[in-house]
């Protein structure tokens, strides 16, 4: 048995090659995406080993949804929990927003994970928590130090004069010296900028005191302990963690991105997955009449349906193999991409990336092997079925069964992804919507072979008038194997319908924060800060000074208690008239700060829109790998249909039809084909998209025609390139060899 299925592979090598090709890449983004999230993990792990190394338990503020301010973390009560028996130590710490000014005048690193620290000398001048790798601990309120790798990227050493961003006012400050940062923040590429105690204590604790008190338990003393001992004596708003506790963030962006990848996966494997079941199905109906010689001879059914469910697994073997070696790259692309520091590394992608995970290769193995499987199971019973007296047939095969079932099927399933949709745009729940879609697709895959022969009726007329006999033979080709053109255009379909569902929710929420960023610009320019930076106080004032300005206003910031309200969000401000430009500059050169933006009302109305087009262009990027392979499916599909084909090519080429005409024959039936799938895809893609927008409140649907117009031609396109080959290979074959034989 595995001696015939070898010989088979090896006679069909490269019709199995396409559909393992199309196994490969899902596996490939299955393996990246777990190898990826691994390095990243084990980045952040030894982070967090190396972190803090002097702390057991850490007293901070309780997370409460009061806007009454917690009681303040001051000496007193540093000086009570340094009492506590099994405490050796208690660091006030302080910590807060600061961001790094580069050479070239922006915001080094990710601002997300850019703080400011208090530097704890010792008596020797070093701090534990930040061991020194050159220079000094700053001393004085002009004076830094920066983490190595922060300093390194930035291009700063030690001794030069800098600028730092704090409570959103620019510092011109002295590097005096540089660290090694233990740090999960620098391992997700922010930047640490440590200051003196009382520079600390004003500037980042806002005068009022620590942010944190971090215990250091006695020697035998386990951290449990000393949390538990220090909860008793802490004022109401005040709890005492674990070091574990504290330094527990959740999953991170790693998890979210191994998420995201391994999702896009599920859609290229399901995607696989047809050309898969609809390679083995042709070539089943190919190697009918071998079947039924290995029946005459005495094998079972059950032994041609092993022997095709080998040919599978030996498929899903290869693929899995090949498709984890190129995970390995895409995992090593991946950290390239999105750097994670390993603690004190001081490079990117400090933990190493494994080239062997048994997570990984065993995920990589089931899902290559099992898709492989799954979907040869349906083609493997139907070869299964084949009579011996199909081994004395010669001509055409029989014809196959009928539609009607599978018709009523696809109808009753799409009209109930339909009514779902509708409902769910009432609802506004997107995972409703989600649902809706899948069983739009199920249904959608069974109503297609009925589409095709559809598409091909109406598509017969005006392609006679504007091909002539090439359209024509064309279409009836199409709708010949109605389940076969189905299968390849279901490919198509899926991926597309994923990518209009997305374009057209992404566009309209994109216009709509762009309409609505601009009808609520109220002034000629408004002055904000950039994520997680503030705005300092005194902006408005320094504004407000300047040439060319005829009026400030202040946006009050949330309140941060019930008597203090936060810094401003934004200043706006009104130029004199046709001044807009020049104070534009103006206001850039006096702020001189980085973290400050200055925008006029079209720039507003962009930035509004901005944060949608890199998600679109995420999706566009990962999902074309689906299109890719429905594009093999055509290929695939089309090579097969041309050796089946044989003698019907030789018989019309024997009656006048010329090399160019036979091609032209091949490229037509291609094009249908895809024109089929993309037709579903972009149809319903656009419908659930449309969904999802309308049950969001106060949404503005907006359709992109242009780009799901250019989705449609862009299918066409490929089908034009997926039936190159084909096509040169029906207008090659030899007239007389092709009349004499009777089949493929």
């Amino acid at each position: 048995m595995l001696r015939t299925a070898l010989r088979s592979l090896r006679a069909h090598a490269l019709r199995f090659a396409l559909s393992g090709f199309a196994v490969v890449l899902g596996v490939a983004f299955v393996t990246g995406a777990l190898l990826y999230g691994e390095s990243a993990r084990a980045a952040s792990a030894q982070a967090g080993e190396k972190s803090q190394p002097d702390v057991s338990a850490v007293v901070a503020a309780a997370p409460s949804s009061s806007t009454e301010e917690p009681p303040e973390l001051g000496p007193g009560l540093r000086e009570r929990l340094q009492r506590l028996p099994g405490v050796s130590r208690v660091r006030g710490v302080v910590e807060g927003r600061a961001f790094v000014v580069g050479r070239d005048g922006s915001l080094v690193g990710s601002l997300a994970d850019s703080a400011g620290v208090n530097y704890q000398a010792g008596d020797d001048g070093s701090d534990t928590r930040y061991p020194l790798t050159s220079g000094r601990g700053p001393q004085a309120g002009g004076e830094v130090a920066l983490d190595r790798r922060t300093a390194e990227r930035a291009g700063y050493g030690t001794g030069d004069r800098i600028r730092v961003v704090v409570r959103g006012e620019t510092r011109h400050v002295r590097l005096v010296g540089m660290f090694t940062a233990h740090d999960s923040r620098v391992a997700a590429g922010g930047t640490l900028t440590a200051f003196d105690p009382s520079t600390a204590l004003r500037e980042l604790g806002e005068g009022r005191g620590y942010t944190q008190l971090a215990l250091t338990a006695a020697p035998g003393v386990s951290d449990d302990q000393v949390a538990a001992r220090a909860a008793k004596v802490l004022p109401s708003g005040l709890e005492a963690l674990t070091r574990d506790q504290a330094l527990d963030t959740g999953s991170g962006d790693e998890d979210k991105m191994t998420s995201l990848l391994v999702s896009f996966a599920s859609v290229v494997l399901l995607v696989s997955a047809f050309l898969v079941a609809n390679t083995f199905t042709m070539l089943a109906a190919a190697c009918a009449r071998e079947h039924a010689l290995l029946r005459v001879v005495g094998a079972t059914r059950r032994y041609v349906q092993r022997m095709v469910l080998i040919q599978a697994l030996l498929v899903g073997t290869v693929a899995s193999v090949v498709g984890y070696g190129l995970g390995v790259g895409l995992g090593a692309v991946l950290k390239t991409l999105f750097p994670v520091l390993a603690a004190g590394s001081g490079q990117a992608g400090g933990a190493p990336l494994h080239l062997f995970s048994p997570t990984a290769a065993g995920a990589a193995l089931a899902v290559g092997v099992g898709v492989t499987a799954l979907a040869a199971w349906l083609p493997a019973r139907r070869a299964a079925r084949v009579s011996p007296m199909a081994a004395m047939r010669t001509g055409e095969p029989s014809a196959p069964a009928s539609l009607r079932w599978r018709t009523v099927a696809g109808f009753g399933v799409t009209l109930t992804g339909a009514l779902g949709a509708v409902s769910a745009a009432g609802s506004g729940d997107l995972g409703i919507v989600t649902g809706a879609g899948a069983v739009l697709l199920v249904g959608l895959m069974l109503l297609a072979p009925w589409c095709a022969v559809v598409l091909a009726g109406l598509l017969r007329a005006p392609l006679r008038r504007l091909a002539g006999v090439r359209g024509t033979l064309a279409v009836e080709n199409a709708r010949r194997n109605p389940r076969r053109t189905a299968a390849t255009a279901s490919a198509l379909m899926t991926g597309l319908m994923l990518i209009s569902a997305a374009t057209v929710g992404v566009t309209s929420l994109s216009h709509m924060a762009e309409r609505d960023a601009a009808r609520e610009a109220t002034s000629d320019l408004r002055v904000s800060a950039v994520d997680f930076a503030e705005m300092g106080d005194g902006t408005a004032r320094r504004i407000g000074r300047l040439p060319d300005v005829a009026t400030v206003r202040t946006v009050p910031g949330p309140r941060v208690s019930k008597t203090e309200a936060g810094p401003p969000l934004a200043v706006l401000v009104d130029a004199d008239p046709g001044r807009i430009q020049a104070l534009d500059k103006r206001i850039t050169r006096e702020l001189d700060n980085p973290a400050l933006v200055v925008r006029d009302r079209a720039e507003l109305a962009a930035e509004a829109a901005r944060p949608y087009e890199p998600f679109l262009n995420l999706a566009y990027a990962l999902l074309s790998t689906s299109v890719l392979i429905g594009a093999l499916g055509v290929v695939n599909t089309m090579a097969m249909s041309v050796r089946e084909r044989v003698r019907e090519i030789g018989l019309l080429r024997a009656v006048g039809l010329d090399r160019r005409a036979t091609a032209a024959v091949v490229r037509l039936e291609a094009v249908l084909i895809s024109l089929l799938g993309a037709t579903l895809g972009v149809t319903s893609g656009a419908a659930l998209g449309a969904v999802a927008v309308l049950g969001q409140d106060s949404a503005t649907l907006t359709f992109p025609w242009t780009r799901l117009a250019l989705f449609l031609g862009a299918a066409a396109l490929l089908g034009v390139l997926a039936a190159a080959l084909p096509a040169r290979q029906a207008s090659r074959i030899p007239v007389l060899r092709a009349v004499g034989t009777d089949g493929a």
